[in-house]
Parts: structure tokens; C-alpha cells; sequence
């Protein structure tokens, strides 16, 4: 029995282009078009959430209690906001796209709308229209729910979309929350039109530290993985693309994703990854209708993500995940995994002004979407992984959340090691699918491990130019007495 489903993660850009001699940052949507585009921005209770398939596509539900509206007219008491999936095992639906914001009834937040043709709301940009708010003693604040985006805090750019002389360069930060109570004031002077800098950021907080409790992240569920067993038996999983091709190519993106289906496979010996050219095809269905095709769309025929990519601005560049596979369970390493059977890879409108035809940074994004397709998450830069601002090691991965500069379909270190573990079955020996990662001797014998990871014994237990730190455990999420691989 195959379940009808969407395993899918976002890459998030920051757009990068001179600007005469100078340098200026700016966040993906700035706070500024978050107000200015809004149908409505209102602070809002969570009452409930339901699952339901709205003409084939798999859209969670949620009922919110209005605190207060700063933006918007005629809006009632209550609203609905839906998001893109969502899982209801009764009802027999499972979508799930990693980066859309997830809310538990009694959550408070704050919302930056647009409106639906139904009359319900949708969140601006997938998931940076969506605050939740935290409270510590007497402090409110808001932070991202879901997400673990890089942003900074100004810029000296306000819109100028279409003119060159408003092309930007981003320089990212770590994340900031922001203080609710100057965020909101902020708000609701800019609507009032009065326009002033940003003054509600906040320093980044104490408990904002890299916590490594395992050491890479998959396309998952609460309690099981994803993966093609296709490649066990030497098969391989044959990819279409769009007949449109990808504007602003000479060969409509096909070089680029040739590279980058090649990506995934020179690199590895052990591991029989193997993505294969099934031409084009003319089929648009994306996520929203299984049709037994891995497909390439260049462009997001059915809306999936809603908004363009706007320059400046920025926003979602691509989503990428598996739209089909198994529903009931096989055991792969000890591990609870389903079957994939579909995948596919969803390009935004609008990204012609960030490419502008570069073929390395095609390549790469069409790589970083194909490693989702194969089951595997970011190596950092979201709430299931490291900052990557910590190390250089996990930043430098193909499979970072955040894309610093144009590097081309090149996978590391980081991701070689991700693959190996969800695909290779010789990299662990049989004594290790027991050993859980910080147990005695785990990456003597189960290695080499990546950074992170403990306990090992000597540098020769790390991989790469990684060492053997001492008794750094707690930092990691271990005892205290572990031996972890960090970065020299």
C-alpha cells in the first residue's frame, strides 16, 4: 500500500549581487515587506488544528482566537490559516514539508497574512510570516516557530525592486529574536506611516547553543526515515524534468542537473547511488498528484509555495522531497523506514534575478533539493541541526540550510557521511546498529564519525582533519566525560 505524501524541505537564500563598491545586508523578506505585503497582521491564540484534503492537496487547519489586529480590516474574532500538510493517520493523509511552521493550540503569535481565495489565510513566504511568542519573567518575545533561520538585523535598502541600484548582498547573522513589545510598536507605526529603523532586535539568547544530540538529520517522521531501497539491489531512480526547461539556460537546465545528479554518485564507492536521465516530460502535477514520475518542474506551476522569489527580497528558492512511498514499515538498521516510490523538486517563480544564469549555482540548488529527494535533512542551519556559523565543517556541506556563495553540485565531508549512514550498508559493522552514538568505543568501532560525534579515542577515530576533543560531552548533548570529533 503506498501512501499519498510530501517529504519536502525548503532552501532558503540570501540573495548576493554587487552594489558599487559598497556592501549591504539585508534579511531574506525583510521585516519592512512583511508589513507592507500583508493582508492582515494580527496577533492571534491557537483554538485548534485539523487535517483535511482540499482538492487533492493535504492543507492543515488552524482556528485562531484574534488578540489583536495591527494590520487589516473586517476580520472578526476569529480566523483560519492554512498551511501547506500536514498528518491525520485516520483520515489516511500524510504530507509533511519541512519549513512550514507548526502551531499547538494555546500558542500564541504573531501572523503576516495573505488571503486565500476561499477567505481563509495563508502565511507569508511559507514560514517567515510566522511568530511565536515566548515569555521569560516579564519579557515577551517572538521567534520563528519550526525554522531556525539566519537573519540579520538592518539594512539601508528599503525596496527599489526592479532597479539595479537597489541589488543587494547578504551577510548572514546568527538568529535574533525580537522583543514583542518593540516589534509590535514598530508595526503599527510603520502601518500609521511612520517609517524608522528597526529598534527591537534582540542580542541572541543564552540558550541558543549547538546541541548535537544526533549526528545528521534525515527526511523523517517523529519515529522513523525515509529511503529508496531501489539502489540495494543495484536499481536506479530515473528522473524527468519539465519540457520547459529552466529560463535563462542554454540547455534548459539539463546540464545542470545532470551535474548534479552526478553529484550524488562519483563521489561515493561504497554507496550505489544512482540517478539516471528519463527525458522530459509534460506532466505538472508536482505534489499535488502522484503519477508514479520523479520530476524536475522549473517553475511552481500549482502555486506549492506561493510566493515568488523577489529580488530584492529574497524568499524560497526551491522545494524538494519524496511525494510517494509505502505505508507500513521495514526495518533498515534497526530503524523504523518507509519506502520512497515518488520524489520531486518544485523551482520558485522569480529566481531568474538571483541565478542570472550562473550554471554552478543552478547546479548546486538543484543538487541540494536531489540530497532531500534522497532522504537526508540539513547539516545545519535548522532546529534539527547545528548553527552553521559554528563550524566550518558543517557550513562548507552541499546540504546546508543556507547558501553563503556558489560553489556548484559538489557534495563534503558532512555529506558524504550523511549518505553513507542512510544508505551504505557497510559502513556500520553489525555490532554497531545497537551502539548509539556517544557509547563507549562508538566511533573506534563504528566510524569514522563526523563532528559531533562521540566517543572516540584518538583523531583516527574522526573524520577528515577532525580531532578527538576530550571530555566535551555536555556540549554536545553526551555525558560529560565523552570524547567528541570537533573541528581543529
Amino acid at each position: 500500500m503506498s501512501c499519498r505524501a510530501l517529504f519536502s524541505l525548503c532552501f532558503t537564500v540570501w540573495f548576493m549581487a554587487p552594489v558599487g563598491a559598497s556592501a549591504l545586508t539585508y534579511v531574506p523578506v525583510p521585516d519592512t515587506l512583511l508589513v507592507d505585503r500583508a493582508d492582515a497582521v494580527v496577533r492571534a491564540t491557537v483554538v485548534s488544528r485539523s487535517v483535511g484534503d482540499e482538492t487533492g492537496r493535504v492543507m492543515t487547519s488552524y482556528e485562531f482566537d484574534i488578540t489583536e489586529v495591527l494590520r487589516g480590516e473586517g476580520l472578526g474574532s476569529r480566523l483560519i490559516v492554512k498551511v501547506l500538510g500536514g498528518i491525520d493517520l485516520a483520515k489516511g493523509l500524510g504530507v509533511k514539508v519541512f519549513g512550514t511552521p507548526e502551531f499547538d493550540p494555546g500558542d500564541s503569535t504573531l501572523l503576516f497574512l495573505s488571503t486565500a481565495q476561499d477567505g481563509s489565510y495563508r502565511v507569508l513566504h511559507i514560514f517567515q510570516g510566522a511568530f511565536i511568542e515566548r515569555r521569560s519573567g516579564a519579557q515577551r518575545t517572538y521567534e520563528r516557530p519550526g525554522t531556525d533561520r539566519f537573519e540579520v538585523a538592518r539594512s539601508n535598502v528599503e525596496s527599489g525592486a526592479g532597479s539595479d541600484s537597489a541589488r543587494m548582498t547578504i551577510q548572514l547573522a546568527a538568529p535574533m529574536p525580537r522583543d514583542a513589545d518593540l516589534f509590535e510598536q514598530w508595526i503599527s507605526d510603520r502601518q500609521s506611516g511612520v517609517i524608522r529603523s528597526a529598534d527591537y532586535f534582540l542580542p541572541e539568547s543564552s540558550r541558543d547553543v549547538t546541541v548535537i544530540a544526533s549526528p545528521f538529520t534525515y527526511l523523517s517522521g517523529d519515529d522513523f526515515i525515509l529511503r529508496w531501497f531501489e539502489f540495494d539491489s543495484g536499481r536506479k531512480v530515473r528522473w524527468h524534468r519539465h519540457k520547459d526547461g529552466q529560463a535563462g539556460f542554454s540547455s534548459k537546465g539539463a546540464q545542470e542537473f545532470k551535474k548534479a545528479r552526478k553529484a550524488w554518485k562519483r563521489k561515493f564507492s561504497g554507496v550505489p547511488i544512482k540517478l539516471t536521465n528519463a527525458g522530459t516530460t509534460s506532466s505538472t502535477t508536482g505534489f499535488d498528484i502522484a503519477d508514479s514520475r520523479n520530476t524536475l518542474l522549473h517553475r511552481d506551476f500549482n502555486d506549492s509555495i506561493e510566493e515568488d522569489f523577489e529580488c530584492p527580497g529574497g524568499g524560497v528558492l526551491a522545494i524538494g522531497g519524496l511525494s510517494d512511498f509505502d505505508f507500513f514499515f521495514t526495518r533498515w538498521k534497526g530503524l523504523s523506514t518507509l519506502a520512497a516510490h515518488e520524489a520531486e523538486i518544485v523551482v520558485n517563480d522569480g529566481i531568474d534575478c538571483f541565478v542570472q544564469g550562473n550554471s554552478d549555482l543552478m547546479a548546486q540548488i538543484y543538487a541540494h533539493e536531489l540530497g532531500h529527494t534522497l532522504g537526508l535533512g540539513h547539516a545545519c542551519g535548522d532546529p534539527s541541526s547545528p548553527k552553521c556559523s559554528k563550524s566550518d565543517f558543517l557550513a562548507e556541506a552541499l546540504m546546508a540550510a543556507r547558501l553563503d556563495q556558489p560553489f556548484g553540485a559538489e557534495i563534503h565531508d558532512d555529506d558524504i557521511l550523511a549518505a553513507r549512514q542512510l544508505y551504505d550498508e557497510d559502513f556500520w559493522a553489525a555490532a554497531c546498529e545497537k551502539k548509539a552514538p556517544g557509547a563507549k568505543s562508538f566511533c573506534s568501532k563504528c566510524g569514522p564519525c563526523g563532528e559531533g560525534q562521540g566517543n572516540c579515542k584518538k583523531d583516527g577515530d574522526c573524520f577528515g582533519t577532525l580531532v578527538c576533543t576530550r571530555d566535551v560531552g555536555v556540549d554536545f548533548g553526551f555525558d560529560a566525560d565523552v570524547n567528541v570529533c570537533t573541528a581543529p
